[in-house]
């Protein structure tokens, strides 16, 4: 009996090593003390590319001057090339200020949501449009002025669309206290979105697209005049003239449009967030001017007063897209959301559109993301993707309506699952 001992120790020891071997194979054990052994994930690779754009010609400016503040910190940076790139950026609010000599500063606010898979790499893009900046005109206390505002500050043969009267004898202040007997002004016509946007025609229909709503502090400029040196406080008010016979649709009713015209107003906002607001002094009598008195440049956005556009919440689409590859095959796949506003149904509701980017045409906005990953033998590749979507609630006092508007938001990751070809009726 004694010969045998070793052979059943042998034997008892591979049906140890044995069993422990199917347990640790079994994923979906019942047992709470089952360990579970996971395959390494490889850290994907995350960019935050900051570039800047010539609003006249949508081309990448070359070297601009960024400063911006991160969930985790602050940094003042340069550079010389077409873009900037951050690695490795954070969840959280982003506030960036854009700079260059010759151009209008720009400063704007963005998220940034990155995929909860470690693995899955991704770069998140940011443009800013900086207005080119008008040649400085002299003014004198003694003998006033006036300083012109083209529509391109590139063309000075371009349409005046507002001009700046400055008055004589004025007492000018500087931000630095002090008191010059004559001061070197600019006034800088700043496109907004709407001036940007160029419809299309689609199967006979005009439509334009947005990649997003322009807001500041709750409301959508209608026009933005960036008026230099900032800061700079006079005795005697200026007086802003600007032209806003093309502003408003030609069948919208007059009623309408009086209310509209009742709402305007020049708002400046103060770095404390406060918002100074201006209501015009007087309008032409065909009202296709109105005329505003400022005591300080800045940069002023007209606006109406009576729409307001306020960010409820950020969420991902749900239910989330999904497409399931071919046994064995790679995954090539283009996924998109597209929200479209029609311009001209219902009694109000035609002005929507126009209200969000102040053309007479749909308002398309659209995201459209390609994601690729590579064959595994015996397995079925399911892509899924779910497309982050702001809801605005946009609010016309003229009329008592409020709407919902939902923006889709580029910039989204795709998660990858994949399953045995057998489990899913495949060969």
């Amino acid at each position: 009996m004694r010969k045998f001992m070793p052979k059943l120790k042998l034997v008892s020891a591979i049906l140890i090593i044995a069993l422990t071997i199917i347990a640790g194979c079994r994923k979906n054990t019942t047992d709470p003390n089952a360990a579970i052994i996971e395959e390494s994930k490889k850290p994907g690779t995350r960019q935050l590319v900051i570039s800047a754009l010539n609003p006249s010609t949508n081309d990448s400016l070359v070297g601009f001057s960024l400063k911006i503040t991160t969930p985790l910190k602050t940094l003042d940076t340069l550079t010389t090339g077409k873009r900037l790139v951050i690695k490795n950026p954070v969840n959280g609010k982003y506030t960036a200020t854009v700079s260059k000599t010759g151009f209008v500063s720009s400063q704007f606010t963005f998220m940034v949501i990155l995929p909860t898979n470690a693995a899955v790499s991704m770069v998140l893009s940011q443009s800013v449009l900086l207005a080119k900046a008008a040649d400085p005109v002299t003014i004198t206390t003694t003998l006033g002025g006036s300083v012109p505002v083209n529509a391109n500050a590139d063309v000075s043969s371009s349409e005046v669309v507002a001009s700046i009267a400055i008055p004589a004898g004025v007492v000018f202040t500087l931000p630095d206290g002090t008191k010059p007997a004559s001061v070197s002004l600019s006034a800088t016509n700043v496109p907004t979105q709407a001036d940007l946007l160029k419809p299309e025609i689609v199967n006979g229909v005009a439509e334009v697209h947005p990649t997003s709503v322009q807001v500041v502090s709750g409301q959508i400029p209608l026009k933005t005049l960036d008026l230099q040196p900032e800061g700079l406080t006079f005795d005697k008010p200026m007086e802003v003239e600007l032209k806003i016979g093309d502003m408003f649709p030609a069948s919208m009713p007059a009623a309408y449009k009086k209310k509209k015209l009742d709402n305007l107003t020049l708002n400046y906002v103060h770095k404390d967030g406060t918002i100074e607001k201006v209501s015009p002094d007087h309008f032409s009598s065909d009202k296709s001017t109105v005329y505003f008195k400022i005591n300080h440049f800045s940069t002023w956005n007209l606006a109406d007063n009576g729409v307001t556009m306020i960010l409820e919440s950020t969420n991902s689409l749900d239910p989330a897209q999904t497409f399931t590859g071919a046994c064995g095959a790679a995954v090539s796949k283009v996924f998109s959301y597209t929200v479209t506003y029609a311009y001209g149904t219902g009694a109000n509701q035609s002005y929507l559109p126009w209200m969000l980017t102040n053309t007479e045409s749909d308002v398309v906005y659209t995201v459209s993301e390609t994601f690729n990953h590579a064959a595994a033998a015996g397995l079925m590749i399911e892509a899924i993707w779910a497309c982050q979507i702001q809801t605005w609630k946009l609010t016309d006092s003229s009329t008592g309506d409020v709407y919902t508007v939902k923006i889709p938001i580029a910039g989204n990751s795709a998660s990858f699952t994949t399953a045995d070809c057998h489990n899913q009726g495949g060969n």
